[in-house]
This record gives C-alpha cells, sequence and structure tokens, in this order.
C-alpha cells in the first residue's frame, strides 16, 4: 500500500481493514470484557476512530498490532468507568436504599397505618410511666392548649412548677421515642392539629 490520496483510496483500504481484522478485533475485546455486547460496540468504536483518523494512519506498515493497542485502551476505558459505576454505586447504594425505604414508608398507606398504632401504644406507655400531676399538666398544655400562666392558676402552683413538670414529661417521651422521634414529631403535629 503505497500513496492514498483520496478517501476512494482510504475507503478501499479501510474497507479491506474492515473486513480482515473486525472479528479479531471484537474476540480481543471480548477477552477484556466478557460482554459480546460491549465487545462488538468497542470494535466499531475502534473502527470509526480508524476511520475519522484515516488521514493521520500511516496504512502502510501491519495494522493489526495498531487495532489491538486501540482496542486494549478502549476496552481499559470501559472497565475504569464500570468500576468506577460500581463504587458509586455501592456508595449511594447504602443512601438510595434508605431513601427509597424513607419514600416507599411514607408513601405507603398501611405502614402508615402501622406506625401510628405503634406510636399510640408507646405514647400511652409513657403517660402511664408519668405520675397525675405531670401527665395532668402535660396534656392540659399539649390537648388542652392552656399556656404555663393558665395551667398554673388552674393546679394553684407557680409557673416553675408547671416548666418542671413539663420537662419531666418530655424527657420520659424523648427516652420513649428515641428512635421514633421524627415519626413521633410528625404525629403530634398531627393531634395538635386535629
Amino acid at each position: 500500500m503505497t500513496n492514498i490520496s483520496s478517501d476512494i483510496d482510504y475507503r478501499k483500504v479501510f474497507e479491506e481493514i474492515y473486513a480482515t481484522n473486525l472479528h479479531k478485533v471484537q474476540f480481543f475485546a471480548y477477552n477484556y470484557i466478557h460482554d459480546w455486547e460491549s465487545a462488538k460496540s468497542i470494535a466499531n468504536e475502534v473502527f470509526t476512530s480508524i476511520w475519522n483518523n484515516r488521514t493521520k494512519i500511516d496504512f502502510n506498515r501491519e495494522m493489526l498490532p495498531y487495532l489491538i493497542v486501540v482496542t486494549r485502551n478502549r476496552c481499559l476505558n470501559l472497565l475504569k468507568k464500570q468500576k468506577t459505576e460500581r463504587k458509586f454505586l455501592k456508595y449511594s447504594g447504602d443512601l438510595i436504599t434508605e431513601s427509597e425505604l424513607n419514600y416507599l414508608s411514607l408513601d405507603n398507606p398501611s405502614s402508615t397505618i402501622l406506625y401510628s398504632k405503634e406510636i399510640k401504644k408507646i405514647f400511652q406507655e409513657s403517660l402511664i410511666l408519668m405520675n397525675d400531676k405531670i401527665k395532668n399538666t402535660f396534656c392540659l398544655n399539649r390537648f388542652g392548649n392552656l399556656n404555663y400562666e393558665e395551667i398554673a392558676k388552674l393546679e394553684g402552683v407557680t409557673v416553675k412548677t408547671i416548666e418542671y413538670r413539663i420537662s419531666v414529661a418530655l424527657r420520659i417521651l424523648r427516652k420513649k421515642f428515641k428512635d421514633y422521634l421524627p415519626i413521633f414529631l410528625g404525629y403530634m403535629i398531627i393531634l395538635l392539629c386535629l
């Protein structure tokens, strides 16, 4: 192969190289990638690259070693990309899974009902742990919508006593709901809005 001067000459040489080496390039890529579709895709990329750079390539030399080097580099690029994607998916997989689970639990009415029942049960258990004065003060404040001064007048105690009782009640609730605090807060908001 001597002087190549026109696209017609390039086309003839390219078609010959393509026909002779396509299956070799695909097979070589498959040995790296272990996926026939990816190997075919890489082979097509290699030959597209050869055609696009036809004016810069010396077609007078043996082409198979050149094709093998280009194929090897394409395979390595694909493997690096896949490795990066796997690392990202592994890293973000926990976040995605947690987000998906959160979405599914919020989207599913049966799970909301289940949480609601469980929260009611824990809330009732928490109220049982409170003595009558603390429970009464807490309920007057949270469910009776009375402020500290109003409760203090009603019960005949100081505002400081009411503050103490509310803080004890909240401490008990925080302890019981430590695993459910975000859900409990949402539930309490719903209860206060009813």
